[in-house]
């Protein structure tokens, strides 16, 4: 409009070409940008740069984030948000509005030879989606290679792991002997994790899977209750001081002393943990001890409730989690690049799926993570808070204590809070 009305075209000619209201137009003018759209583009750098942070974060914790940095926003808002960007957590499903298909993890079963010479020697499997009246409905087939015909399949409204199961025992149940015949399907998520990380820094190394587990019941086990459970968490954890707010050395300070403020808030926090932890299956195991010696009989293994399976699908992803902040952590700190890089970055000496014990020049955490110029820590790496997915200080021993427990073929990540420690399910 300004240029036309520059050109010598009047603006009121000008609008009524463009239908264009008056009022609009001057209010516009006034005003280019609104305090919704300004509102909502805080609100976007917010959850962009917690994303940045740590892209293992879904909308929920970003949306915690961004409300701890001063963008308060609904759930909701922060999921609508993250949507219309294309912001989603790497744990999460794979979108694209081009869907490729990824590499072939396991194809050293058949070498890409997709042939049989008798029945029952190779099978192949599918899922796919089909748009009905009622919904979208999920089909598993599996297809014999030497007849090329469907040996068996299984209909389901959702997509889940049941689905292959139960078309695999349709598959087994119909042609009866199968022994020997080989599934060629998707890969498990720490095999998946293991060939992308050999495609991304283009390893010198060969991913050859030799067996494989099939789960017969499977479900979303942490879903149904989740989401409560991380509310409770956190809610009783600002009870006790520490909230999602605070600085990283806030943090640590409030942590130092939250159970001894209130006994009875400090029983409630334990039973929280234990219940995530012990809730599912008796999926919770003590700690060994250092009394333990290699190759003796877990007594869980006694227990009539015991499912290794399913703790198993739940360190899977623990697993995966913890290699991604590990390998963060060390591009963050070395100076060559990757793969190779060079002897100055920093690694851990110990291990569990939900512990990491690194080497460091003093007692806090903060001498050993690695953060920026502005005091934000490095995108993906460690990163301490009381939301689920970041971290807490567990302990600080000497450095001959850990080389000790090493040379006794004991994990200083299973004794790092003391030997003297209490197990209130943490």
């Amino acid at each position: 409009m300004k240029e036309l009305a520059a050109d010598g075209v009047p603006v009121a000619v000008a609008r009524r070409v463009l239908k264009l209201a008056r009022q609009p137009y001057y209010r516009w003018l006034d005003q280019p940008v609104t305090d919704a759209v300004l509102k909502a583009a805080y609100r976007a750098n917010a959850l962009f740069d917690a994303h940045r942070e740590d892209a293992e974060f879904g909308y929920r914790f970003l949306a915690d984030e961004a409300r701890g940095a001063g963008a308060g926003m609904a759930d909701r808002t922060a999921w609508r948000i993250c949507r219309d960007n294309r912001w989603w957590s790497v744990l999460g499903k794979k979108r694209g509005r081009i869907k490729k298909a990824g590499p072939p993890v396991h194809d050293d079963l058949v070498r890409r030879d997709f042939t049989a010479a008798c029945a029952n020697r190779l099978w192949l499997a599918d899922i796919t989606e089909h748009a009905t009246g009622e919904g979208e409905l999920c089909l598993c087939a599996i297809k014999d290679v030497f007849s090329n015909r469907i040996v068996g399949y299984s209909i389901d409204e959702r997509m889940k792991s049941r689905l292959a199961v139960a078309a695999l025992d349709n598959a087994v149940v119909r042609r009866g002997h199968v022994a020997g015949c080989i599934l060629h399907s998707d890969a498990t998520p720490t095999v998946a994790y293991a060939q992308e990380l050999i495609d991304t820094y283009r390893l010198p190394v060969e991913l050859r899977p030799t067996e494989a587990f099939v789960r017969r019941d499977a479900g979303p086990y942490l879903d149904p209750w989740y989401k409560h459970l991380a509310e409770a968490y956190k809610a009783t954890m600002a009870d006790l001081g520490v909230s999602s707010d605070l600085t990283p050395q806030q943090f640590l300070d409030a942590m130092a002393g939250h159970k001894a403020g209130d006994p009875g808030m400090a029983a409630v926090l334990s039973a929280i943990k234990s219940t995530v932890k012990g809730g599912i299956g008796k999926l919770r195991e003590r700690p060994q001890g250092t009394n333990y010696r290699p190759g003796e009989r877990w007594p869980a293994l006694e227990r009539p409730t015991w499912r290794p399976d399913i703790r198993a699908a739940v360190i899977s992803a623990a697993r995966v989690n913890m290699h991604r902040k590990l390998l963060k952590t060390a591009l963050a700190t070395q100076a060559g690049p990757a793969p190779t890089g060079s002897l100055d970055a920093l690694l851990p000496i110990a291990l569990l799926s939900d512990c990491a014990v690194y080497p460091a020049a003093g007692p806090s955490p903060l001498d050993v993570l690695p953060y920026d110029a502005a005091g934000k820590p490095a995108p993906g790496t460690f990163r301490l808070g009381v939301s689920p997915g970041m971290v807490k200080h567990e302990g600080t021993q000497p450095l001959f204590w850990a080389v000790e427990l090493l040379e006794q073929q004991h994990n200083p990540a299973r004794h790092i809070k003391g030997d003297d420690a209490l197990d209130d399910g943490e």
